[in-house]
């Protein structure tokens, strides 16, 4: 009983991604003389983990200070920041993130691929060769490493028994191949 001059819900340093925190307060305007209280929870997706939260104006409703996000997936420099447990999964993070930053997520610091896609429909008429230009944006130049998916009416083809690859060239067998048909190639070369 009494006037309450001041009330105030406790701060929230972090919030885990899978754990929701929720604080409620109930007051009649004609008790309170002052009201002072942290920034609610407000997160775009489950995807991040809440680093820090300060300051919170019950004028405009804006936050004081910065908030600061960091991607779901923790690094080896973020664990040592958090509070409460933190397990790594998989293999010790590489140099490269998958954003190019110093310190390292898991799964970063591989070779970057391009993956592309080529639908032929009825290729050169009743041939069966298919000719992939170095020029044409789906190959860098001639000589790039590259592998291929070949797709003849949707179901895809076993490599070296129904088709060969020579340099640009992709030689369908001609006991598969037939006028009319629709061939699609997905390539993925080096960059």
């Amino acid at each position: 009983k009494g006037l309450m001059k001041t009330f105030h819900l406790q701060t929230l340093k972090r919030m885990e991604v899978g754990r929701k925190l929720t604080a409620f307060a109930l007051w009649n305007d004609g008790e309170i003389g002052g009201l002072s209280f942290r920034n609610p929870i407000s997160l775009n997706g489950d995807r991040y983990l809440l680093q820090a939260i300060e300051g919170y104006s019950l004028v405009n409703r804006r936050t004081a200070k910065t908030v600061l996000y960091l991607d779901a997936a923790p690094t080896t420099a973020d664990a040592s920041n958090v509070i409460g447990p933190v397990l790594l999964e998989g293999a010790a993070p590489n140099g490269l993130t998958q954003l190019g930053a110093i310190t390292g997520q898991i799964g970063a610091g591989q070779t970057m691929t391009r993956i592309r896609y080529h639908q032929l429909i009825n290729p050169a008429g009743a041939s069966n060769v298919i000719t992939l230009p170095a020029s044409s944006g789906l190959l860098a130049v001639a000589n790039v490493s590259v592998a291929l998916k070949v797709f003849q009416n949707g179901q895809k083809k076993a490599a070296g028994l129904e088709y060969t690859v020579s340099g640009l060239d992709i030689t369908i067998d001609s006991a598969i191949h037939y006028e009319g048909c629709i061939y699609e190639i997905i390539i993925q070369d080096v960059v």
